[in-house]
């Protein structure tokens, strides 16, 4: 399979040759993306997601289609083609443009989920260059490949209301590398808000973003620990507790009990205090205690 890498912003060229000549000895063909050289590799070889290992890798993304269109709609169907093969539950769809091509993100990403009905979760990442007689498109999806650089954790953020609080949990996820589920809870809000939150955060793309019908759609099948200025359980417990998920409620209401009783625990964090840690801070001192 061939992947794109896209390489840190500090990687200068000569530095892009170098990161290229050790995925070359790592057993992999690899060459300067001719879509758009700069900081970017196509890398042919199975099981990429092993390249994180090497420094100034940002992303790894698995090309999965690549097509000469000539309409939106053509686009958005080759998109749609991939969804349905990777049976996506829910998805939304990035989109870069290599040049001047007759459609945006917005447009594309609206005729592909009218193919499909599919909500915003999984990124489904698109190129458009532009060709003579028409627009190529190649779609990928980016890999959590590198799981086992990261802590082994999943945030999981309950129905938030307001862009900025899923901002600062996108900025949390991208920080420490780890996943983040974000549950609806049937509120449109919640979607909305998402929407605006990526459009907010750059890079948000790097780390992977699901949302659930409820948090306790989430939650299943993991070792989830909620928090709150009333649990009891500290920083002790969670250290020792093996959790590997991390569960916070929205700034609107918290963290519903219903959420609290699902879970193997409860923590406080820090002193106790009369005010509540704002989600967001709760989550950076928890990652901070667990790194």
């Amino acid at each position: 399979m061939q992947s794109l890498l896209t390489l840190a912003r500090f990687i200068s060229p000569a530095e892009q040759q170098e990161v290229a000549k050790r995925i070359a000895e790592m057993g992999y063909s690899v060459c300067s993306d001719p879509w758009a050289p700069q900081r970017r590799l196509l890398v042919e070889g199975p099981q990429a997601g092993k390249l994180y290992e090497i420094e100034g890798v940002s992303q790894v993304i698995p090309l999965l289609v690549q097509k000469d269109t000539k309409t939106l709609s053509e686009a958005a169907e080759a998109v749609a083609s991939v969804a349905k093969e990777l049976k996506l539950s829910s998805f939304t769809v990035r989109l870069k443009c290599l040049g001047d091509v007759p459609f945006h993100e917005k447009a594309l990403r609206e005729r592909v989920h009218k193919k499909t009905g599919n909500s915003p979760g999984r990124t489904l990442y698109v190129e458009a260059r532009p060709m003579p007689g028409c627009v190529a498109v190649r779609v990928g999806m980016p890999e959590v490949f590198h799981e086992e650089k990261r802590l082994g954790l999943v945030l999981v953020l309950e129905s938030p209301k307001t862009p900025h609080e899923i901002a600062d949990f996108l900025r949390l996820s991208v920080v420490f590398n780890t996943p983040l589920r974000i549950s609806i809870e049937n509120d449109v809000r919640t979607v909305h808000a998402l929407q605006d939150a990526k459009a907010i955060v750059k890079g948000h793309e790097k780390t992977e973003v699901t949302t659930y019908r409820t948090t306790l759609d989430a939650i299943q099948g993991r070792k989830a620990a909620a928090f709150s200025m009333w649990g009891d359980s500290d920083e002790k417990w969670l250290k020792t507790s093996g959790v590997d998920t991390l569960v916070f409620g929205n700034e609107e209401r918290g963290l519903k009990l219903s959420t609290q009783k699902a879970c193997v625990g409860v923590v406080h964090l820090g002193p106790h205090s009369s005010e509540p840690m704002r989600s967001t801070q709760a989550a950076a001192y928890a990652l901070g205690v667990l790194s």
